[in-house]
Order: C-alpha cells, then sequence, then structure tokens
C-alpha cells in the first residue's frame, strides 16, 4: 500500500517533481494569532463532508461526539492493522524494514481472528465496534468476525502488493519514516493532526494519507487535509514538505481493491493559501453563538445525523 511501483516511480519523478518548485507559502513563514485561542483541527478545516460545517460547530462548540458508523469503524480498523504491520516489520538493530518479518506478521493477522482482535484491542478500537454493534443490533462477535474476513483480504492485497514492489520500499526510493505520527499545528492557528505515514523519496519528504472512502475528481478536500499536514510539519521541523501521495484501499462498495487506487500530487501554493483560507472561514463559524444552518445534502452518512435534527 505504502510502496511504490517503477511506473509511479516514473509518473512522480517526470510529472510531478519536475513541476516549477516555486514555493512562497512555508509553513516555517507563518505567524498565528495569538489573539485567537480556537484552534481547529486540520481535519475539521479541511473536511466538506457538511457544505455548511454544521458537523465542526457541533462537535468543537457544542461537544457533540459522533456515533460510530460503518465507514468509521471499518476506516479505524484498516488504520490500525496497517499501523502494526509496518511498524512491527522493523529490524531492530538499523530500523530498516525487513520484507519477511513483515510478511510474517501480516499473515498471522490474516489467519488468526484472535490476533486481529487482539490488535484492536492494543489500539483502542473494540470499543467503536461495541457501540457498533448495539446501534446496528448485530451481535458483537457477528461484527468482528464480518470485519475479520474484510481485513484480511485487505491484508492479503497488501502482502501482494508488498512482493511487487519490494524494492521500492528497501532501496531509497521510498524510505519510510514515521507511521501515525502526530503534528502539532498550533504555531499556525491550527490544532492537531495525524499523518498516517512521512515518507521519503531520494531527497523529498512526502505524506501519506489513508482514505477509506472513495476517490472524487481532483480529490481536493483530501489534498487540502496534505497540504495543513505540510504546513504543520514546516512550521514544527523547518523541513520542506512538497510531495502527497493519496491511498484508496477500497472501491466504492467498501470492498479491498486487488490494487489501492493511488493520487500523487505536488502539495503547490494553490493548496497551501485554499487550505488558509478554509482555516480563517472555520474559525469564524466556531467563534459565532449559534450553529450553521442545516445541509441540504450529504446527511445520510453523517456520524452526526441524529444529533443535528434535534437541534
Amino acid at each position: 500500500m505504502y510502496s511504490i511501483s517503477k511506473r509511479e516511480l516514473k509518473t512522480i519523478e517526470d510529472d510531478i517533481l519536475t513541476e516549477n518548485k516555486s514555493i512562497d507559502v512555508r509553513g516555517w513563514d507563518i505567524e498565528s494569532n495569538k489573539a485567537d485561542d480556537i484552534e481547529p483541527n486540520i481535519s475539521d478545516i479541511s473536511n466538506n463532508f457538511c457544505e455548511t460545517n454544521r458537523d465542526v460547530y457541533l462537535k468543537e462548540v457544542e461537544g457533540i461526539e459522533p456515533k460510530p458508523n460503518e465507514a468509521m469503524v471499518k476506516g479505524s480498523v484498516c488504520h490500525s492493522i496497517i499501523k502494526y504491520i509496518f511498524e512491527h516489520g522493523k529490524k531492530f538493530q538499523r530500523g530498516k524494514l525487513d520484507k519477511q518479518k513483515i510478511i510474517k506478521k501480516a499473515k498471522k493477522i490474516a489467519q488468526s481472528e484472535k490476533r486481529f482482535e487482539e490488535i484492536l484491542w492494543e489500539n483502542d478500537q473494540l470499543n467503536k465496534i461495541e457501540d457498533l454493534s448495539k446501534i446496528q443490533n448485530v451481535p458483537y462477535d457477528d461484527l468482528l468476525t464480518e470485519l475479520f474476513e474484510w481485513s484480511s483480504k485487505i491484508i492479503e492485497n497488501e502482502i501482494e502488493h508488498i512482493e511487487d514492489n519490494w524494492t521500492s520500499i528497501e532501496g531509497n526510493i521510498l524510505q519510510l519514516k514515521k507511521i501515525e505520527e502526530f503534528v502539532d499545528g498550533r504555531g499556525l492557528g491550527m490544532g492537531w493532526g495525524r499523518i498516517d505515514l512521512i515518507g521519503k523519496i531520494e531527497d523529498d519528504i512526502i505524506i501519506f494519507d489513508l482514505k477509506t472512502g472513495k476517490p472524487y475528481k481532483e480529490n481536493w478536500y483530501s489534498k487540502l487535509q496534505i497540504a495543513g499536514y505540510a504546513l504543520a510539519f514546516e512550521n514544527k521541523e523547518g523541513i520542506p514538505v512538497d510531495l502527497g501521495g493519496l491511498i484508496f484501499p477500497l472501491d466504492d462498495e467498501k470492498l479491498p481493491r486487488s490494487t489501492p487506487f493511488k493520487d500523487f500530487f505536488y502539495i503547490n501554493n494553490e493548496l497551501r493559501k485554499s487550505l488558509l483560507k478554509r482555516k480563517e472561514k472555520i474559525i469564524n463559524i466556531l467563534k459565532k453563538d449559534s450553529p450553521p444552518k442545516k445541509a441540504k445534502k450529504g446527511c445520510k452518512w453523517c456520524s452526526l445525523k441524529g444529533e443535528c435534527n434535534n437541534l
């Protein structure tokens, strides 16, 4: 999933890295408004789940916790499993990834529902499954088994993908630096964000984001999220981040793709400026005494649907 094929590398080198790298907006050049004590999370700034951003207001101001739905739980499970496989696939002495160790760990999870459940417990995911089982009125054990079988297919696809593209991980093409890394955006007037993976392609830092939804045309808002991560990383580390990579392992039916869909892109000025503009918009919304009006569309899958309608 996080490996890069020769064809993908060629696209990055020929089409993306050759772009005009005139970046005027860098994280280290931005100063936050210290008088503002509102710092929305990077994901809340970039998301467009609700066209009026009423969902962000209800979470941040009203303190309403979203109820788990199937998409949320599957997304959390997928992140937890992939994180475990790569974190535990390192050689202890050098910190480099070990192909056989990764595959061994992955197969053990795919073949054992007990081990699968243990990893979810270690990542505080079982409570979400319990809540979802109550909401859907489905026995917990049945839901866990369903998620196990679904995850096993993702793992099998990942093993095949690693074996086909291992040279991009093993060599200097793609170096995996940090997995599930929290980044502090407070220096930019934002809150925290969690980066799925920080890697390096030759001399260029790349930020990956694993998406369990479906790809949209241009994936604009998902790219804004990575732009927010890049700006926050630059602000804290003083290191430029120019590359982003979106990974979509699931199809429109939430079933594992045999080959993940990937969208690599250059984090240009337009993305950076748009993210900062949206930050100001969200802050202004959160300052108001009442929430924005209800959205006219897109509410079907919202995790705050019930609470939103009751207000």
